[in-house]
């Protein structure tokens, strides 16, 4: 960012110290989660004399043995959250009784370790718990017939709110993939409730759900990213 910033200003002498709100320096050396940096915080840029002769930022031994680089865990999560539901779809559609029942167990025992403000990678288990909790849901709940399906999947979603919703009174204090959870499986469920007690198909609810999906992919981003505009840096005029 310090880069970049320097690039567009023109400002080839000059060290670019990062702040955060408060006027702290953060290292560079340090990740921006180890800083407490989340999503929405706002960041300042503050040059400072260079010695002369010396144009570049010195990398810190940390920083060059990747600190930045995204974390194995987080990938172990998500991938682990796509195949339990992947999992509950193949057990709720073609396994036995038992089966199901044993895949239930196990992603029961999984969402309720992951809500668990306990041991290492906390933040990684509360974000995929309810991905386990609605697999476990609709293996349970899954009946065949189209009918029931837009039910069925409303029913899960909103028992992944839960565990969600569960999971930030538990200490995850931000976390977006928890108020996702919330918030899509709250709208999907009032969505399903809607159509359901309107007595319409199930044509009706996927059509709301792939308009609210579009909308949404042009809305939340406005929504999640608000910077006001006394803090924002017109570059163009500073150069």
């Amino acid at each position: 960012m310090a880069r970049e910033y320097a690039t567009a200003a023109r400002l080839r002498h000059l060290q670019l110290v990062l702040r955060d709100s408060a006027g702290r320096p953060l290292p560079p050396a340090q990740s921006v989660e180890a800083a407490g940096i989340t999503s929405g915080a706002v960041l300042v840029i503050t040059p400072t004399v260079a010695p002369v002769g010396e144009t570049q930022v010195r990398r810190q031994p940390a920083e060059c043995a990747g600190d930045h680089r995204p974390g194995v865990p987080w990938v172990v999560a998500g991938t682990a959250g796509v195949l339990a539901l992947l999992g509950a779809f193949v057990a709720a559609l073609g396994a036995e009784d038992s089966a199901r029942t044993a895949v239930a167990i196990v992603l029961r025992l999984a969402a309720v370790v992951g809500v668990m403000p306990l041991g290492a990678h906390v933040r990684q288990r509360a974000a995929v718990a309810p991905a386990f909790a609605a697999g476990a849901a609709f293996v349970v709940l899954h009946e065949p017939g189209a009918t029931q399906l837009p039910v069925t999947v409303a029913l899960s979603l909103l028992v992944g709110a839960g565990a969600a919703a569960l999971a930030r009174a538990g200490g995850i204090a931000t976390l977006e993939p928890l108020d996702v959870w919330i918030g899509g499986g709250l709208v999907w469920f009032a969505s399903a409730a809607l159509v359901t007690v309107a007595g319409a198909e199930p044509q009706v609810h996927w059509s709301i759900v792939i308009v609210g999906c579009l909308l949404a992919s042009r809305l939340v981003p406005s929504l999640a990213i608000r910077v006001p505009e006394r803090l924002l840096v017109d570059l163009r005029r500073d150069s």
